[in-house]
């Protein structure tokens, strides 16, 4: 496994092999906090003082070469003259001293001789200063290469500190740097923290073209020493470098030229350049590997940068993700939940709480509670709210009942607390006020005292629990619906109440009644009224029964069965008692009907009852009379016999009657 070297480790001079130092920019060296120093220039001055620099050199030059070209005409032909004077002078006329023409040859000897040294003199002065046009043409020649890689750099760093993305970045910086040291091809690799080893990020080849981890043949020894050592290194012929001959696989590659740096911030390595030419031996020398340096510098740095916004936008994502994910749970929370800051601010409303109190959410924050709930403020609220900021108060199960506009008539239930910043901290950020919407539940409990108080006494129990369980089910404002009606009533009652008393004579009505309720409850009947000695049921209502007809029927002969039985079993001398039976099928009013706030009764009235009562008051003793509407429809299940037309009050037409004999048993 590799490993991260330490800051401490890494100091001291640059890995060079087989390359001597440059004369004029010197070899890169690594400061205590890991950070490469260059000894390049700022990019403008230099840029001044180069092309300054080149215009002097130029008219220089061309001064000294036509000065020196001229004072050497003038040197040589003077020199020439001399020596021809000297010879005259000191053979011919050397013994006549007092003549004044040979005192004026001598002066001008003395003239010539002085003329010729300082002719000498100045050709030495010329040629220093030649020198010295030939020392500035070289600085010069080194400033220009050093704006150069100034410039180099800046534009670099100007594209590096523009990406922010890595891996856009890490391609920039791949290009750039083979296009900067001209090598054939390159790659960049990152330490990973997790895995503790360096991971191979990005390749690419001096055409552009991105190269495949698999395609790009390194020596792993070069990138293992360059990373432990921290040290940048370069060779100019790996094949004859001695110190690289160990390296199995830079001789089996056939790499010449390999430049390899690491790359630092804030004194710790965070990855590997490396970059290298198959084909060409020297193709970097000690500027380059200064320039490579320098690049690393700013490429390091700008993928740190890249990596700490890559970090910071995948935080973010993960914020906005668990925000939305907060957001969405908080729309979904059936109960209202409002929170406000110390000052009464709100600053949440969800959803519920929207649909609760009929106010947009967008215009409730940021508004006073007192001004978005002014529909249901009242001094209880606003004293329960001041308690939980000012003393810390948690209020439980608070009940309201309000008149809201848009709603009507709610019931609302608060709890009440203090946002506090931390579990165990007294600082209070605001309130949190969680509403629940109980009106629905109370209208609920409404419905099914009133299904309960309607339909208890007189409908089968198992009616009343599917009446429970489907409220919505029962119109009790009253509808128009086809049911069917069975009336029954005791015949010959003058003549029982004559001969029995009061008490006896209720003792056995009710039990009649209660055999002809039972009938009537097996067939899942409703008994909507008792008149005395008879009573009325209807079936279809209020819940919907698509076998009406056939229900009433069979609780109607079952009527008769019953007190046949009655009549069988009672003992010597006790009066049995009749009753005779209606049946109707037809349209009716049904719903809850009576008095408001007082007496009330779900029940039919129409047509259909009328019918039904007058077939049970014109019934014989222990007879079920059908309607032919009711006849009809269960005529494959009875047996009937069809009686004569039965002319009733109210109606034009006589009423086919048929007496109902027995019900098919394969029915």
């Amino acid at each position: 496994m590799q490993r991260r070297p330490d800051a401490q480790e890494t100091t001291g001079s640059t890995a060079s092999l087989g390359s001597p130092p440059n004369p004029a920019i010197g070899a890169p060296t690594i400061e205590p906090d890991g950070g490469f120093y260059t000894h390049l220039g700022e990019p403008t001055s230099a840029a001044t003082m180069a092309g300054a620099a080149r215009a002097a050199r130029g008219a220089a030059q061309h001064d000294v070469e036509s000065v020196a070209e001229g004072l050497a005409g003038i040197a040589s032909a003077l020199h020439t003259y001399t020596k021809d004077l000297e010879r005259f002078v000191e053979g011919l006329y050397d013994s006549d001293l007092t003549d004044p023409r040979v005192r004026m040859l001598g002066q001008a000897l003395q003239v010539a001789r002085d003329a010729d040294l300082r002719l000498a003199r100045l050709g030495h002065d010329l040629r220093r200063l030649g020198a010295s046009v030939e020392v500035a043409t070289s600085n010069v020649d080194a400033l220009q290469l050093e704006r150069e890689r100034l410039s180099t750099l800046y534009h670099i760093a100007q594209q590096l500190n523009s990406a922010l993305d890595l891996e856009d970045l890490l391609g920039h910086v791949m290009n750039q740097l083979i296009g900067v040291v001209r090598a054939e091809r390159g790659f960049l690799m990152l330490w990973d923290e997790d895995k503790l080893q360096l991971r191979f990020m990005v390749a690419q080849g001096a055409d552009g073209l991105r190269l495949a981890e698999s395609d790009f043949n390194i020596s792993q020894g070069v990138v293992e020493g360059v990373w432990q050592s921290q040290q940048p290194l370069l060779t100019l012929d790996a094949q004859d470098d001695a110190r690289l001959q160990q390296r199995v696989s830079v001789v089996a590659y056939g790499i010449r030229s390999v430049m390899c740096a690491p790359l630092r911030v804030r004194g710790h390595g965070v990855g590997i350049v490396y970059v290298d030419s198959r084909n060409q031996t020297a193709l970097f020398d000690a500027s380059h590997l200064d320039l490579l340096a320098a690049f690393c510098n700013q490429a390091a740095i700008a993928i740190d940068n890249a990596r700490l916004f890559a970090d910071l936008r995948h935080r973010i994502r993960e914020i906005s993700a668990m925000k939305t994910y907060t957001d969405n749970i908080f729309d979904s929370i059936a109960s209202g939940v409002v929170t406000t800051d110390t000052l009464g601010r709100i600053t949440a409303f969800n959803q519920a709480a929207r649909r609760i109190f009929d106010q947009a959410g967008d215009k409730a924050v940021g508004r006073a509670y007192q001004e978005v709930l002014a529909s249901i403020g009242d001094s209880e609220l606003s004293e329960i709210m001041h308690q939980a900021v000012a003393r810390n108060e948690v209020t439980l199960g608070h009940e309201l009942e309000r008149e809201l506009p848009g709603r009507g008539q709610v019931f609302l239930r608060l709890n009440v607390s203090p946002l506090r910043q931390s579990e165990g901290e007294n600082e209070t950020l605001g309130v949190a006020m969680v509403v629940d919407d109980l009106t629905e539940l109370r209208h609920s409990q409404q419905q099914t005292r009133e299904i309960q108080r309607l339909f208890g006494r007189y409908v089968h129990p198992a009616v009343v629990r599917q009446l429970l369980a489907e409220p919505s089910a029962v119109h009790l404002g009253g509808e128009t619906r086809e049911i069917s009606v069975v009336f029954a009533d005791v015949r010959g009652y003058t003549r029982l109440a004559e001969e029995l008393a009061p008490d006896e004579l209720v003792r056995i009505l009710n039990a009649y009644l209660n055999i002809l309720t039972e009938a009537i409850w097996e067939e899942e009947g409703t008994l909507t009224m008792f008149i005395g000695d008879a009573l009325m049921a209807i079936f279809n209502a209020p819940l919907p029964q698509s076998d009406h007809v056939h229900r009433a029927v069979r609780a109607a002969w079952a009527m008769r069965q019953a007190l046949e039985r009655r009549t069988g079993a009672l003992a010597t001398g006790e009066a049995p008692v009749e009753y005779g039976v209606g049946v109707h099928t037809g349209l009716a009013v049904v719903g809850n009907i009576g008095a408001r706030d007082r007496l009330q009764n779900y029940t039919a009235i129409g047509d259909a009852v009328n019918t039904a009562q007058r077939l049970e008051s014109n019934a014989s003793a222990n007879q079920v009379w059908m309607s032919a509407a009711t006849y009809e429809r269960v005529a494959d299940m009875v047996d009937a016999r069809e009686l004569a037309p039965l002319q009733v009050k109210n109606k034009v037409q006589a009423l086919r009657v048929y007496q109902l004999e027995g019900l098919r048993t394969h029915h």
